[in-house]
């Protein structure tokens, strides 16, 4: 709720149901899960700032199931300003433009294909939607870790020249998050 919850709150909701599900964190709990409210949203631990009207909120947040899988998943959630009744076209532009992007990035997802390709086909649709520079890449892999082993989806700035991970391809029965 506007003005009253604090990002700490949505943290401790979400570490009570992990409890009650009997699962656990799927990477360090000191970092997990972020919560972080605001206009300048960045990646943090949460605190006891309150959520206020017209603030993005993001969770970063993983679990551990059957002591072996570990998932990892964001969200983003704006909290309406007093006589709205939807987000701001801006806030509105900019989510079409991370689904659009999100699903080239899924198109691209094939056997075969590189981490850096997907990477790219993300990359093309920000760029056509003015939402570049991103810094960060499209994704990773899960599995045993939060950040497993295999090909990384990032490398694809324009311009750059992929190396690592990046050119490892992507085989079927892999599992990836991205956003």
């Amino acid at each position: 709720v506007g003005g009253v919850t604090t990002d700490r709150q949505i943290a401790d909701f979400l570490e009570a149901r992990m409890a009650a599900a009997g699962v656990g964190d799927g990477w360090a709990p000191e970092q997990n899960p972020a919560v972080n409210s605001g206009r300048d949203r960045g990646h943090s631990h949460p605190t006891d700032r309150v959520i206020q009207p017209g603030d993005f909120i993001q969770v970063d947040f993983g679990i551990k199931a059957h002591d072996m899988w570990v998932t990892d998943i964001q969200r983003f959630a704006y909290v309406l300003a007093p006589g709205e009744t939807e987000a701001p076209a801006e806030a509105m532009e900019k989510w079409r433009a991370a689904v659009a992007g999100s699903r080239a990035a899924f198109e691209a997802m094939r056997p075969g294909a590189t981490g850096a390709e997907v990477d790219r086909a993300q990359r093309q649709v920000l760029a056509a939607n003015g939402s570049l520079p991103v810094m960060w890449g499209t994704g990773h892999p899960v599995g045993y870790w939060a950040h497993d082993s295999g090909p990384a989806l990032s490398g694809g700035s324009l311009g750059a020249t992929p190396s690592g991970r990046q050119l490892l391809e992507l085989r079927p029965g892999m599992t990836f998050a991205f956003d």
